[in-house]
């Protein structure tokens, strides 16, 4: 291509000169849209808000309230009270079924009879035994008595026997001699011839039966005592005889007596069994255990089995005044503090007619409780006490009562939004 010097040459051109004018209300708005963001920042570093701490909560009334255990296991019967019901101590809040109850005691009972009947027959047999020892022992006495009168006669009889024939033995001694004598003279006459031979024959035989009846007599000076052995064995056996019939008498006494023991056992054990089984039926009766109005029942209708230290009501105290106990998480409990403000929103007034109910913490745990539910996480209880006991205002007003669920905002503390995003900014770090 040649080159013409004549050609013309072209200015350079911006790029601004190509883009359309800004108007003024792209200008305001921008001016606008900067102002706004640095107002915003600037009101986030002083214009505060609140922190809260929410956490279920429900309306309890001040002063202890008494639970109701059941004292024994058992299926309920019949209802007597509802909740909210005013109840005094001692009144009756349920039965319980007795009828097996009632079945053991009667058994028991007739068994106490049926063993009186037993122990009235064998004190009888005792007595009995006992009327026939008294007799026996008479018995045994009379007879031991008539064989030691037969003894003494016997020796008596002996003793006489022995005199007599000592007696006897001295007479035929002397008699002997006297035979010999008479013998002797007539034997001299004999020799003389003054007598006969015949005369001195018969003196002979004459000495010669003294000599026989002299045996005789010693032959029976000293009598056999066969009588008085018989007679002492009489008496040793009567008294042996009395012994033993007297042993048996009492070991079927003692045999008896050990049966009378067994069966009062068995009659006092009974008794307290139906003690046990009285007290028994007296738990059955569930009670109030103070004046109060049932807070909560936890019996809804007959039939109902229950176990042994179960609680079936709470009972709180009448006219007692009210107060917000809240459960606080543990990881939310540093942030909770005696004095602080809360707003409370109570289930059973809508929010949007009667709107919150304020508030103020005055209490709160030492330790962590640890809820009956083991799968529950543990939780501090705050206690808020509320500025009114109604909400609403005018006629449109709705009153609190015991047992009501709440949801409780407790304003923990007031910081700025710029701080807000300054601790979120150290957390993401610390990270």
């Amino acid at each position: 291509m040649l080159y013409n010097p004549e050609r013309k040459s072209f200015h350079s051109v911006n790029s601004d000169e190509f883009l359309p004018p800004i108007s003024r209300w792209t200008s305001l708005t921008g001016i606008f849209l900067v102002g706004s963001v640095a107002a915003a920042i600037a009101l986030s570093s002083f214009i505060k808000y609140n922190v809260k701490v929410k956490a279920a909560a429900t309306v309890r009334p001040v002063g202890e309230v008494r639970l109701v255990h059941t004292e024994m296991e058992g299926t309920v019967k019949s209802l007597l009270v509802k909740e909210n019901q005013l109840v005094k101590q001692g009144d009756a809040i349920a039965h319980l079924d007795q009828e097996q109850l009632q079945i053991q005691k009667k058994q028991l009972l007739n068994n106490i009879q049926q063993r009186k009947l037993q122990q009235s027959q064998v004190a009888a047999q005792i007595s009995a035994l006992d009327t026939q020892i008294l007799a026996e022992s008479e018995s045994i006495n009379r007879a031991i008595a008539a064989a030691q009168a037969d003894l003494e006669r016997q020796q008596q009889e002996r003793q006489q026997q022995l005199l007599t024939t000592q007696a006897d033995l001295q007479v035929a001694k002397i008699a002997l001699e006297l035979a010999k004598d008479e013998m002797a003279r007539y034997q001299q006459l004999v020799q003389a011839g003054v007598i006969s031979q015949l005369q001195f024959k018969e003196k002979e035989s004459d000495v010669k039966s003294a000599s026989a009846r002299l045996e005789k007599a010693k032959a029976v000076v000293n009598p056999s005592l066969a009588t008085v052995t018989i007679a002492q064995e009489r008496v040793a056996q009567e008294n042996a005889r009395g012994e033993a019939n007297i042993a048996t008498l009492k070991k079927e006494k003692q045999t008896l007596i050990q049966q009378e023991i067994e069966i009062q056992n068995q009659i006092s054990q009974a008794q307290t069994e139906i003690k046990q089984i009285e007290i028994q039926l007296q738990k059955s009766t569930l009670v109030a255990t103070s004046d109060g109005i049932i807070l909560k029942l936890n019996l809804r209708n007959p039939g109902q089995v229950v176990r042994s230290s179960e609680p079936i009501a709470e009972i709180a105290p009448v006219n007692a005044p009210l107060v917000i106990k809240a459960a606080i998480a543990t990881q939310d409990i540093e942030k909770v503090a005696v004095g602080q403000t809360v707003q409370l929103r109570v289930d059973a007034c809508p929010y949007p007619d009667y709107g919150t109910l304020s508030g103020i913490v005055s209490g709160i745990s030492p330790d962590a409780i640890a809820p009956q539910n083991n799968s529950a996480a543990t939780y501090f209880d705050v206690t808020i006490q509320p500025q009114s006991v109604s909400l609403g205002s005018g006629n449109r007003q709705c009153r609190i009562q015991s047992g009501m669920d709440a949801t409780a905002d407790i304003i923990s503390k007031k910081e700025t939004a710029w701080q807000f995003v300054l601790r979120k900014a150290r957390l993401i770090v610390d990270l």
